[in-house]
């Protein structure tokens, strides 16, 4: 089972940590000054700002606890109430904290302090030259002119205005340039926060970019080069840096290798699969062994190929191996006879199996005396096939260890193939041959000679040649089973058969017919030739003798009608008709004679008419029966 591991070479992965944790560190160090700097600065003038807006309130306070003083005396003079001279106490107890806010608010500020000493100078010598004497005046219940009394009030209290006046002119002065020094802080935090930004900005665009070229870019290509691959371009895989992209093109170029060459292997097996059915259909549809032998040359040169070779097959009359194809230099004669006395010389045949002699320049190399070779490599593939060894197939090549096991695989079973077809060829011609011969005498039965007549007489209308017909019956057959037994009976068909055979051509065709009768087809033959071949067969059958039995024997006679298409224009059952018509003319005769049919009796009337008459029965001389023949 395959699962997903670490693998073997981490650069990217390496380089990735790497280059992430070096940007993470990078922006946070960056990030933490930057933020270090914005806190302390913007805490250092939050802080100057908050003391600063309590310094102003401070100076508003001891401004209004100075100012209201001068009311309250007043108010106190006219009402002469306890309430005006309480919150007078109150103003001069809230004008020296005060004094004392500003001390703790601004102890370094010199100018400040030193302005806070003069309004409270002024404001003490306000006090003691005006407040208290009105106050004292007013306690012990002396007249106080009030207009003189407010104009020195006046006259006193303008030192302390300017003094307020300045304090506050001062501490203005140092709000605005608190609020400046916020603008130039804030101006500074932009200045330290765009570039941070920048940075960071093109940081992750080189980073971005880094990705693309070392990750994304290189994965593009490979997915480029699959997609060329699948349309069906020719690719190669190139490992670019060495990586897990690099080992992953690497992997990728194996693949597609392995791929190659299976694709190969499996072209080349489709095509011997092809060539192997092919094969199939051109032995299935073969007319001969001679279009078999053929198909099986030309398969050979498509799956193992050789510069010399022949195909030999077995005679099984004379057991000797017979050359049905060869080629190369020095190849045999077709139709020679191997220069061996017997067929098992040969290696493949004596193995029963395939025999490869790798080199057989080699001494101790086994050598195949059927197909002589001094140098190279040579191939003998028996061809068996139903029990029994047909033939046998030699492949030559002039190099040494030149065949592949896969070479005599698919050589041997082309030789097996053809091998089969060969046989079932012999079997089928057997079997034809037994369906279409009578047993008793080798001769051709009534089956076949009604198909060859067909044949012969559609070629007589096609070449305007004759085709003759001689029809024969043994005459008293029956006596002669009678007098001798069935055995001299058969004897005496066996003889009849020798005797048509070594008398007529062999082009013409030899049947039996049925019984004792046989007849005969002369091709090329009008009515004077076949009444002449007629009466040659009568003769020499008239001159045979028939063993009927130790030291006897006997003879035998016979009748013949004769037809030919030259006279005859019928077709083939009013031919037979017309044949078997003149045979009984020639028993009728008196037997041993030739009769051939007249020209009349072909008419269609006269066909007829004698049809007619061989129904009616005839009558038969004493003692013989109408089946003796």
């Amino acid at each position: 089972m395959i699962t997903n591991g670490r693998p073997a070479n981490g650069a990217i992965r390496t380089r990735l940590v790497r280059t992430l944790g070096a940007s993470i560190l990078l922006v946070s160090v960056l990030a933490v000054v930057t933020l270090g700097l914005v806190i302390e600065t913007l805490g250092s003038l939050s802080r100057e700002t908050s003391t600063l807006t309590n310094v102003l309130g401070t100076e508003e306070d001891l401004k209004v606890a100075i100012l209201t003083q001068e009311t309250f005396a007043f108010d106190y003079a006219l009402s002469r109430s306890e309430g005006p001279l309480d919150e007078l106490r109150q103003a001069r107890s809230h004008e020296l904290d005060a004094y004392g806010e500003l001390s703790r608010l601004l102890p370094e500020d010199t100018a400040v302090l030193d302005a806070a000493r003069h309004v409270r100078e002024a404001s003490s010598a306000w006090q003691t030259g005006w407040l208290e004497p009105y106050l004292n005046n007013i306690s012990e219940g002396r007249s106080v002119d009030e207009i003189r009394a407010l104009a020195a009030s006046e006259e006193l209290f303008a030192p302390a205005e300017d003094a307020l006046s300045g304090l506050e002119d001062l501490i203005t002065a140092r709000h605005v340039a608190a609020l400046d020094r916020v603008q130039v802080a804030i101006r500074n935090i932009t200045a330290v926060i765009v570039p941070f930004a920048v940075v960071t900005t093109v940081a992750l665009v080189m980073l971005g970019i880094w990705l693309v070229r070392t990750i994304s870019g290189p994965l593009q290509r490979l997915d480029h080069t699959a997609q060329a691959l699948i349309s069906g371009e020719e690719v190669t895989f190139v490992p670019e840096r060495d990586d897990e992209i690099g080992s992953l093109a690497r992997v990728l170029e194996r693949l597609r290798v392995d791929a190659r060459e299976r694709y190969g292997v499996a072209m080349s097996e489709a095509e011997r699969a092809a060539t192997f059915n092919r094969l199939a259909d051109l032995t299935s549809f073969a007319r001969d062994e001679t279009e078999l032998i053929g198909v099986a040359v030309r398969t050979l040169r498509r799956i193992a190929q050789s510069s010399r070779g022949d195909i030999l097959l077995v005679n099984n009359s004379t057991n000797r191996l017979v050359v049905s194809a060869a080629w190369g230099d020095d190849a045999p004669a077709v139709g020679s006879i191997a220069d061996v006395d017997r067929i098992d010389r040969c290696p493949g045949i004596r193995r029963a199996t395939a025999f490869l002699a790798e080199d057989l320049s080699d001494d101790m190399e086994v050598h195949c005396p059927v197909h002589p070779a001094e140098t190279g490599s040579l191939l003998c593939l028996p061809m068996q096939a139903l029990g029994n060894t047909v033939g046998v197939i030699h492949l030559e090549r002039p190099e040494r260890q030149a065949y592949r096991n896969e070479d005599l695989v698919l050589a041997a079973r082309v030789a097996e193939q053809v091998a089969l077809a060969i046989a079932n060829a012999r079997l089928m011609r057997t079997m034809e041959s037994l369906a279409m011969t009578d047993p008793l005498t080798g001769l051709r039965n009534a089956r076949f000679f009604d198909s060859h007549l067909e044949q012969e007489l559609a070629v007589s209308d096609r070449e305007k040649q004759p085709v003759g017909l001689i029809m024969l019956d043994v005459d008293h057959f029956k006596r002669f089973n009678d007098d001798f037994g069935h055995p001299a009976g058969d004897e005496a068909l066996r003889t009849l058969a020798r005797v048509l055979r070594s008398t007529v051509r062999a082009s013409d065709v030899v049947a039996r017919y049925g019984g004792e009768e046989f007849i005969l087809a002369l091709r090329n033959a009008g009515t004077d030739q076949a009444v002449e071949v007629a009466e040659k067969i009568r003769a020499a059958v008239e001159q045979s003798i028939v063993e009927i039995g130790p030291g006897r024997y006997g003879r035998i006679t016979a009748s013949f009608g004769v037809v030919s298409t030259d006279v005859h224009h019928l077709d083939q059952k009013q031919l037979l008709s017309l044949v078997d018509a003149a045979l009984y003319a020639a028993k009728e005769a008196g037997r041993n004679r030739v009769e051939a049919a007249s020209v009349e009796a072909g008419s269609p009337r006269a066909v007829r008419r004698r049809a007619a008459s061989r129904l009616r029965p005839v009558p038969l001389a004493a003692g013989e029966s109408r089946s003796a023949g």
